[in-house]
């Protein structure tokens, strides 16, 4: 199954939606889900899989100030969603803030990666290079930082790493840098910069022992090679416009967003042949665009997550 979730609708005063849709890849079809996702409504949050559960992380809200405007606040709570009850529950708030960050499962533990957010008591925010992992316990406990401070960038998992790929720092891009982690060894390794910066509205995904970074403008193949240390970009593929994320299943590369004409899309393509095959689109709320989507993709027997 593959869930969009979220994101906000764009209008003189542009509104937060909890809209929940799910999309059945063999009846290929979308559906609204039975209840939309409780809680604050919020956006620049991240999702993923686990456990049989859909979870929400982070992101930010807007409440009235005092002033009589609107005060952005930077979350750290945690929301479920059980795919057989259809209902929505709370787990243990991370230790830090976050937004524009990313949370991916791997071998069984949740990961809650980088990000922008405030510290106790300080309103500034700052891009993160931390990292919480999900316990057995229900608490978060701190994990191994990355390399390099980065939000709005892309993440995935290919069953014995996890990938990070572009964003921003405080300051400055993160070179377009690529590193992974590697839970045996428990370290970040850096991998390779990518040939164009990405920072926003992309996604990443590892498909046939590739790495596609899929961009607003065109699709970064980058060849892993498992006999080297790293690997080596050997192409530029495809052409496509406006991209929100990309994933992997059984071997084919998905891509969903939004076109340049401002309409919905979801396609696929089975490399190395990059022929893209368009699918039903995700709703779009009436009149309106979404701005900002998130992503999840879980199997429809209900089994053990897969990214």
């Amino acid at each position: 199954m593959l869930g969009v979730i979220g994101g906000a609708r764009t209008s003189r005063s542009p509104t937060v939606t909890n809209n929940f849709q799910r999309y059945d890849f063999d009846a290929k079809e979308w559906s609204q889900a039975r209840s939309a996702m409780v809680g604050p409504k919020r956006t620049r949050f991240a999702v993923a899989a686990h456990k049989n559960e859909i979870w929400i992380l982070g992101g930010v809200t807007k409440i009235p100030s005092a002033s009589g405007g609107v005060k952005i606040m930077y979350e750290n709570s945690v929301s479920v969603y059980d795919r057989e009850s259809g209902q929505w529950n709370t787990r243990s708030d991370m230790k830090r803030t976050r937004a524009d960050f990313c949370a991916v499962v791997l071998r069984g533990k949740l990961y809650a990666i980088g990000g922008e957010g405030t510290e106790r008591g300080v309103a500034k925010t700052r891009t993160r290079h931390s990292v919480e992992v999900y316990g057995d316990d229900g608490t978060w406990q701190s994990g191994t930082q990355m390399l390099y401070s980065r939000s709005s960038f892309a993440s995935c998992v290919d069953g014995a790493r996890i990938y990070v790929a572009g964003g921003a720092a405080d300051r400055h891009d993160c070179d377009g840098s690529i590193e992974y982690y590697c839970p045996t060894q428990d370290q970040w390794i850096y991998v390779a910069v990518l040939p164009a910066t990405f920072t926003t509205k992309f996604g990443l995904a590892f498909v046939n022992s590739r790495l596609h970074v899929v961009g607003e403008d065109e699709i970064s193949v980058i060849c892993i090679d498992a006999c080297a240390d790293r690997p080596r970009v050997i192409s530029m593929a495809s052409s496509q416009p406006s991209f929100y994320d990309a994933f992997a299943l059984d071997g084919e590369l998905y891509i969903v967003g939004r076109t340049s004409k401002n309409s919905m899309m979801l396609q696929k393509c089975r490399p190395p042949d990059y022929t893209w095959e368009e699918l039903p689109p995700p709703m779009s709320p009436p009149d309106s665009d979404v701005m900002r989507i998130a992503l999840i993709k879980i199997q429809s027997c209900g089994n053990e997550d897969k990214e």
